[in-house]
């Protein structure tokens, strides 16, 4: 055994004889708002409305926010009866904390949103200051963290880093530092999610708590600066960094924010300088942190900081190959989470016990299976705030939540016959909820509407297709009417497949198509065809299917599946084509009457606002308006303004907007161009709803034409799906990227003549006109004819 196993092992030992010291040094309640009292005489119901008030405090810094959560809403009751507004504002902030505190940001900032407006008409004052300081902290909690970001249509007039610099300016003319210090930290907490541009602002900011700040604030801004510098390989050395920050922590009073520092720190070394973690001098070093910040959180009874470090310690052990008593570590810590209860902290560490399962029980999963469906069910109760996490630890939904859903599906897809076929359903159903809960966290939106579906009664000619990106392997679930659930996989390396479909994606938007380069593209093309779709072709000609729907995974969306190649026809020459995040997300069958279709058309043709011009939407336009009734925005009057105003008067259930646009994966970067401004996703998604809130308003079809997916960006068809399910519309078309006018207008006029004359479903009419496309010597390269895709109802 090394000398770090060692030391843990005696470690482990210690941790039971951790004794509570005496409570000499009370838990902090800074963190709640204490209303002040009214000036009249003694009143029962004032006296006892403060002591819930009081009482909620203690909970709350203690770790329980759900009992601090119940106080306060009986002493918001209270104020409310007796109509203290002071009291009534400082409850409400109060709750809002806990229940971030709780990890429901959503049902904070809801609460938060009242405060808001509220606090806009009262006088300035620390109350003030703190209601400002607390709904900075939940806008950043769910990335609006500025005005940019759209939170105008959250309800909220400003970003978190707008309203934080309102704080600060009022905060300013108070006699209160330490408020100071702690609006400073939030802002720099802000500005460094903001991207590069913003991460010297927060370092300049951490660098000013540090110079002036008090003791606690000082050490946290050390931590954040740290964290910041290794992310960039420029942090100091790490043994004297953890041994300067241990020294100041030393000399402050045990607090639930001391402990969170210890812990923050710990987690921070292991995050950037896991490399590092090999000699026992780094192991002790971290883990002295968290023994530390164990003891002081039995001290002060802080119960959910005491499982937070337990279970970072199971972490620590778990990294040490210590696997045993890293189980031990990781269900004591549970344990704690799950009495609190603290969803929040449970599923991280019914994660970390999965995967401590699968190490140590390889031929027997079904304990790991139990401990990582209890980590997605406790996802899915925290479905609205999957996107947020402490605010001294965010972690991206990528890192945080994904790796969960597809460790278990991995789990369940070991390829063992006899649990192999039970468990495809639940893997099935796994990634589904994956793709709702990845596309609630991309548009900061909880709950999104699902629909119970089932297959056979919307298209029994349809074939479902789930392929799945493992580490080792591509696994591919096939879902047909009254037929039971197939499954396959493909070995490949994540690795290998991204540097696939990459090269792919290059050749698919290169126009020249000589014979070579139509070889080397249908080379590879057919790579991911076997990979994908090869060993289903059997069942696929079997149940006679004509439309494959996709629920695509990973880096499988940067590439659209009609060019997939069998090694004589691409795919699209064989299937009608669709694209779904998940099948419970397909808005029920709703077709166009296409005897009396109506579309509304809206484009630019002219250069405008840095973008080039477009001279082929004119002719798209009114080649659309002679085959279906049309009303039309071109140019000028296709200006903010007019679209709003139109759109929402217009009844067309086509929306047909023909304009430079871009899908990416940040919602402030998906965007339309107006004539005289961009419309992110938020606020397209405002003139869309209204319309989509009255029935006979409801879009069947909103088309696309002229966007174009990010360059670079990997989750760019994030923006996309978002569009289509945020319109509301029960079909989106749209393309991937910016094809030729000429080619755009045969497409378009061919996909409307099938629409309106021929009476084919969407997807039969978007295939027919690919097709006119792929005929066409001038056009059959895929650059011009591939980047269409349906995604929604194909019918």
């Amino acid at each position: 055994m090394s000398h770090t196993k060692i030391y843990l092992t005696a470690l482990l030992l210690s941790l039971h004889t951790i004794l509570p010291a005496t409570a000499a040094n009370p838990p902090q309640t800074t963190s709640s708002v204490s209303p002040k009292p009214q000036q009249a005489a003694n009143n029962p119901l004032l006296n006892y409305a403060q002591t819930l008030n009081e009482r909620g405090a203690e909970y709350l810094a203690t770790g329980r926010a759900n009992l601090a959560l119940d106080n306060w809403k009986e002493a918001h009751k209270i104020y409310t009866k007796i109509r203290d507004k002071q009291g009534i504002i400082g409850t409400e902030i109060n709750q809002a904390q806990a229940l971030q505190s709780l990890g429901f940001y959503h049902q904070s900032l809801l609460s938060l949103r009242s405060v808001d407006t509220r606090l806009q008409k009262e006088p300035n004052s620390p109350l003030k200051v703190k209601g400002l300081l607390s709904l900075g902290n939940a806008l950043r909690s769910l990335n609006l963290l500025d005005a940019r970001s759209g939170t105008a249509t959250q309800g909220i007039s400003l970003g978190a880093k707008e309203t934080l610099e309102r704080a600060l300016t009022i905060a300013k003319t108070t006699d209160d530092p330490a408020m100071i210090d702690r609006i400073k930290l939030s802002l720099a907490n802000t500005l460094q999610l903001m991207g590069e541009s913003q991460i010297q602002p927060a370092m300049d900011t951490y660098r000013d708590v540090i110079a002036t700040g008090a003791p606690l604030p000082k050490v946290q801004a050390k931590i954040n600066l740290y964290r910041l510098e290794s992310a960039r390989q420029i942090s100091p050395n790490t043994a004297e960094f953890i041994a300067e920050v241990s020294k100041e922590l030393e000399v402050i009073p045990p607090s639930n924010s001391t402990v969170n520092a210890y812990i923050n720190l710990a987690e921070t070394v292991k995050k950037y300088q896991a490399s590092n973690l090999v000699d026992r001098d780094s192991v002790m070093a971290v883990s002295k942190l968290l023994t530390t910040a164990i003891g002081q959180a039995r001290t002060i009874k802080y119960s959910r900081g005491e499982a937070e470090s337990i279970g970072a310690l199971g972490s620590l052990y778990q990294m040490t190959g210590q696997n045993k008593e890293a189980q031990k570590l990781t269900q004591q810590g549970l344990l704690i989470a799950e009495s609190l209860p603290a969803p929040d902290l449970a599923y991280r560490l019914q994660w970390q016990l999965g995967k401590i399962l699968t190490i140590t029980s390889p031929d027997n999963p079904t304990a790991a299976i139990s401990a990582y469906r209890q980590a997605v069910s406790n996802l899915k109760s925290l479905r609205n705030d999957l996107n947020s996490s402490d605010a001294d630890l965010q972690f991206s939904f990528r890192d945080s939540v994904e790796p969960v859903y597809r460790e278990l599906v991995a789990l369940l897809l070991k390829d063992d016959e006899k649990t192999l076929v039970p468990n495809l359903e639940a893997a099935r159903d796994l990634m589904e909820s994956l793709q709702v809960a990845e596309l609630e966290n991309f548009l900061r939106q909880g709950c999104l509407d699902t629909y119970t579906v089932q297959l056979d009664k919307i298209d029994r000619s349809a074939t479902i297709v789930y392929p799945i990106v493992l580490p080792d392997r591509v696994a591919v679930i096939t879902s047909a009417p009254k037929q039971p659930l197939r499954y396959y996989s493909r070995p490949i390396s994540e690795t290998d497949l991204e540097e696939t479909i990459n090269k792919l994606r290059t050749k698919i938007e290169d126009p020249e198509f000589t014979p070579e380069k139509e070889q080397a593209f249908k080379k590879q093309s057919k790579r991911i065809y076997d990979l994908v779709l090869a060993p289903a072709v059997t069942d696929l000609q079997r149940t006679n299917t004509k439309t494959l729907v996709f629920v695509l995974d990973g880096i499988l969306r940067n590439i659209p599946m009609s060019v997939l190649y069998d090694g004589n026809k691409y795919l699209v020459e064989n299937y009608n084509l669709a694209l779904t995040p998940g099948l419970q997300l397909v808005p029920p069958q709703n077709l166009l009457d296409r005897g009396r279709s109506q579309a509304f058309l809206g484009g630019i043709s002219e250069a405008r606002q840095g973008f080039p011009s477009l001279p082929g939407v004119q002719p798209e336009l009114n080649s659309i308006s002679k085959l279906i009734p049309s009303q039309k925005l071109l140019n000028g009057d296709f200006n903010q303004n007019q679209v709003s105003t139109n759109l929402i008067a217009s009844s067309s259930p086509i929306v047909h907007l023909a304009t430079h646009g871009q899908f990416s994966s940040k919602p402030e970067d998906t965007f339309i161009l107006t004539w005289d401004k961009k419309l992110d996703l938020n606020q397209l998604n405002n003139l869309l709803q209204s319309r989509n809130n009255q029935p006979n308003k409801a879009i069947d079809l909103l088309v696309l034409s002229a966007c174009q997916t990010a360059a670079g960006d990997n989750r760019a068809t994030l923006g996309l799906a978002g569009v289509a399910i945020r319109a509301r519309a029960k079909s989106t078309i749209a393309s991937l990227w910016s094809v030729s006018d000429d080619a755009t207008g045969v497409l378009m006029s061919n996909l409307y003549q099938n629409l309106a004359a021929q009476k084919l479903g969407k997807a039969e009419s978007l295939k027919t006109a690919q097709l006119s496309l792929i005929q066409n010597p001038k056009y059959r390269a895929p650059f011009f004819w591939a980047p269409f895709v349906l995604v929604g109802n194909w019918q």
